[in-house]
């Protein structure tokens, strides 16, 4: 029977002793006293995970426009936008 084939990030991190971004993507596991660790995370971070994405300058400036018209936050409108994209799409309103 065929041996499987791993990748070269497998290998390396089997080497190493550390596992790949794939598996630390399936654990799914809390981020549970990580301010312990940290003590720059905030705790209103714990237990959360960061969502970004890379757009172009005039964006992220529309969302500071936007935000500063309606006395809120990048966070905020994210939060309504992802909701909203949410419940468009049949899903619970998470965010």
């Amino acid at each position: 029977m065929p041996k499987k084939r791993t990748s070269l990030e497998e290998e390396i991190g089997r080497k190493l002793g550390v596992r790949s971004h794939v598996e630390d993507a399936l654990q799914e596991e809390p981020l549970i006293g990580i301010a312990d660790k940290s003590s720059s995370l905030r705790p209103s971070r714990v237990g959360k995970r960061i969502v970004a994405g890379y757009f172009d300058p005039v964006v992220s400036r529309q969302l500071k426009i936007l935000a500063a018209e309606r006395d809120s936050n990048i966070q905020e409108l994210l939060r309504e936008a992802l909701n909203d994209f949410f419940e468009k799409n049949g899903k619970a309103r998470l965010a």
